[in-house]
């Protein structure tokens, strides 16, 4: 998603009306997550990527950075995550 922060904020614009600026940090990603599906600039890059058989943008190996699941980032992350569970 960062190489595309240009194309993520015309379809923000486009799609919900939003500039990236209003957003918090947690809101922008879970509203970028989502943009692909609406079409826009965002999916049209996905579906290039996906027609030449090239798979979606991993970091860099020496990057250092991995995935964490939810209780491990809390864990390492003291009071920057919270979890709120809505009842059903």
């Amino acid at each position: 998603m960062v190489d595309h922060v240009d194309d993520l904020e015309a379809d923000f614009q486009a799609h919900y009306g939003l500039d990236q600026a209003e957003l918090d940090g947690p809101r922008w990603v879970r509203l970028a997550q989502r943009v692909a599906a609406y079409g826009g600039v965002m999916a049209r890059r996905i579906e290039e990527q996906r027609d030449a058989g090239q798979p979606m943008q991993q970091p860099p190996a020496n990057s250092g950075e991995r995935e964490m699941d939810l209780t491990e980032l809390r864990l390492a992350h003291p009071g920057l995550v919270s979890v709120t569970r809505v009842a059903d």
